[in-house]
């Protein structure tokens, strides 16, 4: 059997953690920070003008942060919960949620909870490197 070091395919590994890593660095360093001390998501005052969906996924991009961080066992979040440190109203956060399920950038647990998808990292970027505000 071939060295898998010999092989010229050997040059097309990436360390994919270190890759997603980058990527969500590159999506939230404008638009949020991260309280160490209790552990939450604080949206900076650029991410005011951003839709709804935006803003959840910035929440929940930061969440997923520090749960890779090792700051927090699950990044998960309640629709409330979202709404609350959004500052968006309940329904809208619902609407869209739904939306962002439907895209498959978001997926819902069995408790009713959201979390991002990072398998979607790249088409996140995108979002918000072009300057989109909406998919409506």
């Amino acid at each position: 059997m071939k060295n898998k070091e010999e092989s010229p395919l050997h040059r097309l590994v990436i360390k994919s953690s270190k890759k997603v890593e980058e990527l969500m660095y590159s999506i939230l360093k404008d638009y949020i920070v991260l309280d160490d001390d209790n552990h939450e998501v604080i949206l900076l005052e650029t991410a005011r003008s951003l839709n709804a969906e935006k803003k959840i996924l910035l929440l929940l991009l930061g969440y997923k942060a520090m749960e890779i961080l090792g700051w927090i066992d699950d990044s998960s979040l309640t629709p409330r919960e979202i709404a609350k440190r959004v500052g968006v109203n309940y329904n809208t956060v619902r609407s869209a949620l739904s939306k962002l399920h439907q895209r498959g950038m978001v997926s819902k647990t069995s408790r009713g909870m959201y979390k991002v998808e990072l398998s979607r990292i790249l088409e996140i970027s995108s979002m918000f490197k072009r300057g989109e505000e909406s998919y409506e």
